[in-house]
């Protein structure tokens, strides 16, 4: 049963992942709001970092002992769906936000969930 925690947690850390990333571009992007755009850069690139790290290790904590694949097939997964969002071009977000979701916060889903470690272990849960 430990493969299925395993798919779970490349699920889950999707989710998350994917899921802070929709709600940051509908209140940055599709929002009336007016900010410098060097300064929206800095603060993406931040989130996404954090967003990476967050998702990345409630999967490798979720996976166990498959924590370090599971973050990293989450971590291809993210990158495979942006960069076919980058090549049709299809989402309100500029170019930029795009390569931060694909050069930060996808690796860092993987090394999150790499670094997590396993819940600890129980007699009845070995």
């Amino acid at each position: 049963m430990t493969w299925v925690r395993g798919v779970i947690a490349v699920v889950l850390g999707y989710v998350i992942s994917q899921g802070l990333n929709g709600a940051y571009v509908y209140f940055w992007y599709f929002g009336d709001r007016s900010i410098h755009t060097a300064l929206l850069f800095i603060i993406t690139a931040v989130f996404m970092a954090v967003v990476g790290a967050v998702s990345g290790h409630v999967a490798g904590r979720l996976a166990r002992p498959y924590g370090n694949i599971s973050g990293w097939v989450a971590a291809a997964l993210i990158a495979a769906v942006t960069v076919g969002n980058i090549i049709a071009d299809v989402a309100a977000e500029p170019l930029w936000h795009k390569l931060i979701v694909l050069l930060v916060m996808a690796p860092l889903v993987g090394i999150a969930a790499s670094r997590a470690g396993p819940l600890e272990a129980t007699p009845d849960r070995v």
